[in-house]
C-alpha cells in the first residue's frame, strides 16, 4: 500500500530515533514490546514505553491518536522484523487521500446571487441575556489589565 508523502516524512523521522531506544521486552505471539528510551528524547529519558502492535496503542498516546506507529511502535516492528505499514489507519493510503477529491465539488454561483450579509452574529440568545448577570468592579479606578476584586451579583 503506498503512504501519503506527510505520512512518509514524520514514519522517517521517528526512525532516526530509533538507535536511542532498546526493546527490554518482546512477546512477538502476543505482538506486546516494552521499549526503553536511553536518551531524551521529547522530554522524557529512561522511560519505558509498553507497545501493544495489534491493539494499536503506545503508552506514549501517540499511536492511538495519530493512527500510525509512534517511535516506540517503530522499534517493537524492528526487532520482531514486522512491517509498520500493516499497522497505519487506511486514511494514511493514497486511494483516500485521492478518494477526497473524487466528489464532485459544485461550481461557486455568482455574487449577485449570494444571501445579504448583515454582520456577525453574536450568537447570544434573548434566554441568555435575560440569564447573564450583573458584574460589578469594586474598585472601577483599576485601568484593563490591572487585577481588580470582581464579584457576581444576583
Amino acid at each position: 500500500m503506498k503512504f501519503s508523502q506527510r505520512l512518509l516524512v514524520a514514519i522517517e523521522r521517528s526512525r532516526e530515533d530509533l538507535s536511542k531506544m532498546r526493546v527490554t521486552h518482546c512477546d512477538r505471539m502476543a505482538s506486546v514490546f516494552s521499549v526503553e528510551e536511553l536518551e531524551e528524547l521529547s522530554g522524557s529519558f529512561g522511560c519505558s514505553f509498553l507497545v501493544r502492535l495489534r491493539q494499536g496503542t503506545c503508552d506514549c498516546g501517540e499511536f492511538q491518536l495519530l493512527h500510525y506507529p509512534c517511535r516506540h511502535a517503530l522499534a517493537s516492528c524492528a526487532i520482531a522484523t514486522m512491517e509498520w505499514g500493516q499497522f497505519v489507519d487506511p486514511v494514511y493510503s493514497m486511494h483516500s487521500v485521492f478518494s477526497v477529491y473524487r466528489a464532485d465539488f459544485p461550481p461557486i454561483p455568482d455574487e449577485s446571487f449570494w444571501p445579504k450579509w448583515n454582520g456577525p452574529r453574536s450568537g447570544r440568545t434573548r434566554a441568555c441575556d435575560a440569564r447573564r448577570k450583573e458584574v460589578v468592579i469594586s474598585q472601577p479606578w483599576h485601568f484593563l489589565g490591572e487585577c481588580c476584586d470582581v464579584r457576581l451579583i444576583g
